[in-house]
């Protein structure tokens, strides 16, 4: 199997992290994020400039018509310098929605926007009291005349204080609808916050607010959510390796420079054990995050297939995810706790996509259930 890149991905991988490294050390991270809307709208810019945010969406839609590969790479390299911009969140989640979704002409304007960089567009899905569903109860859509009016409560929704437009999901007669409310509409409340990874999320209140159908017809769109979460997932595992590939180049540094006994900590065969295991499982989870890119990728790929190998991504990239940024912290001793100091704040995001759409305990128990579901291989004779 081929992991390899052609010279145009390449290019572009090089063009992200050129941009994204000037942008972000840690010092400027820490004050960008502090601000709201907590990430630097001139990078944001920027990333638009260079076609990044229109990468997966058709040309017809004003996007750049690329896969999903070109998504991981990006995704990759905004990990590697915990950039805060909501590239999956805007880009994967709710542009690929609409994408899914969308008539032709939302998709020309919702997507078109959000490619150049005047919009930004979320998903608002997650309810209080539920946990990683693809179906909505909390928030019911009401038909008003013509069109639809929107009550209840969406919390965590990321990015969502700061977005232009929301896609919402809402229970509707026979499953969950998908629709678009305006930032400016009324009976709209957001209440923005900041979380432990320095990313921003809101409570957004819905009280009979106007919002317009997502496609044709208001039809169960479970499926759609259910696949747009996936891609999101793998999106993220990709986010994950970045953030790990940082946290374990840093900790080695650290291991090479730092003297203990007049020697430096690299020489204690225990440590240099610790930091190899790190790197077993950062190439563990950055195989498995590039063969479920391919899965997503690849034209003949059922539903079922990308819904599992995202799930098999999040299992994998969860346990490396604690087992790295621990271990960071560890090796880094006292300073690896202290909020000046880079592996706690590495850490502190591999947690939180550890819990954005399902963490791995979520994704074991779902891939036991298809367990039945593959064949039974009999044991070589001895």
């Amino acid at each position: 199997m081929d992991f390899t890149f052609d010279t145009e991905q390449q290019a572009l991988r090089e063009a992200v992290a050129g941009l994204l490294q000037r942008a972000y050390d840690p010092e400027k991270r820490r004050a960008v994020t502090k601000e709201d809307p907590g990430f630097d709208e001139k990078v944001w810019s920027q990333l638009a400039e260079m076609g990044v945010l229109g990468l997966p969406f058709a040309e017809d839609d004003g996007g750049m018509g690329a896969g999903h590969a070109e998504v991981a790479l990006v995704a990759t390299e905004i990990g590697k310098v915990l950039a805060p911009e909501p590239f999956v969140e805007a880009v994967v989640l709710a542009g690929g929605l609409v994408a899914d979704v969308g008539t032709a002409e939302q998709r020309a304007e919702l997507l078109g926007a959000l490619s150049e960089g005047s919009s930004l567009v979320v998903f608002a899905h997650a309810e209080p009291g539920s946990r990683w569903t693809p179906t909505a109860t909390g928030v019911t859509a009401t038909r008003s005349g013509e069109g639809w009016t929107l009550s209840g409560v969406k919390e965590p929704v990321p990015s969502g204080a700061r977005a232009d437009v929301l896609v919402v999901s809402a229970a509707v007669e026979g499953g969950t609808g998908l629709f678009v409310v305006r930032g400016d509409a009324s009976g709209l409340t957001r209440d923005g916050y900041r979380s432990h990874d320095g990313t921003r999320a809101a409570r957004v209140t819905l009280d009979g607010t106007p919002a317009e159908l997502l496609g044709d017809d208001a039809t169960d769109r479970t499926a759609a959510i259910e696949l747009a979460l996936a891609r999101a997932t793998v999106a993220y595992a990709h986010e994950a390796v970045g953030a790990m590939e940082t946290a374990l180049t840093t900790t080695s540094e650290y291991l090479k420079t730092r003297k203990q006994f007049g020697v430096p900590l690299s020489r204690f065969q225990a440590l240099t054990f610790r930091a190899a295991d790190m790197y077993v499982s950062l190439e563990l989870v950055r195989s498995i995050a590039l063969w479920a890119t391919m899965v997503v990728d690849a034209p003949d790929s059922t539903p079922e297939q990308v819904l599992a190998a995202a799930d098999r991504a999040r299992l994998q990239t969860s346990r490396a995810g604690r087992h790295i940024g621990k271990e960071a912290i560890q090796l880094h001793g006292g300073i690896g706790v202290t909020a000046e100091y880079s592996v706690g704040h590495y850490t502190s995001r591999l947690t939180a996509i550890d819990h954005l759409l399902g963490d791995g305990a979520w994704a074991a128990t779902r891939l036991a259930r298809t367990v039945d579901d593959h064949p039974y291989v009999e044991a070589l004779p001895a």
